[in-house]
């Protein structure tokens, strides 16, 4: 009787050693049309996370406001109602497009010093880069009237 309890306790413990070390494989079980029994096993490799490169924005601004977004390529960007969505990392550099005097950007969620008044001259460019999600605001001083532009900085 007594050996008996000690095979079952050692059995027992290799067991759950075994347990421990079995390595689970790398792939998944999938259901077929034919019904619950049918299955399929399939090579699936681990998700990988895919690192989005930093990007670069050209925002254009004269005497009626931010009027036009284009990438680093010149190509278009989508850009209604003064919004544009961009991630965390990318860079917007705004461009003067007036043939006078100075434009000067202003965050109303103060990205900068606010002595720091970021003007742009003309066909010089500020930029800055968004290191934090959230929405930001910005208005041109020497035209108050208009439209502010949104830049939305997502994960």
């Amino acid at each position: 009787m007594r050996n008996i309890k000690l095979i079952s306790i050692f059995l027992i413990i290799l067991s759950l050693i075994f347990i421990g070390c079995v390595q689970k494989p790398d792939r998944t079980s999938v259901v077929t049309p034919g019904g619950p029994t049918d299955t399929k096993v399939i090579d699936s490799p681990l998700p990988t996370a895919t690192v989005k490169a930093p990007a670069f924005y050209k925002v254009f601004v004269d005497d009626t406001g931010f009027y036009k977004v284009r990438d680093v390529n010149n190509s278009p960007i989508k850009y209604e109602n003064q919004t544009l969505n961009i991630y965390v990392g990318d860079t917007v550099a705004w461009f003067s497009e007036i043939d006078y005097g100075r434009i000067t950007i202003v965050s109303e969620q103060d990205l900068w010093e606010k002595n720091d008044t970021r003007a742009i001259l003309i066909s010089r460019g500020f930029n800055y880069t968004f290191i934090s999600p959230g929405m930001y605001t910005f208005s041109i001083k020497e035209e108050p009237r208009a439209p502010k532009q949104k830049i939305i900085v997502n994960q």
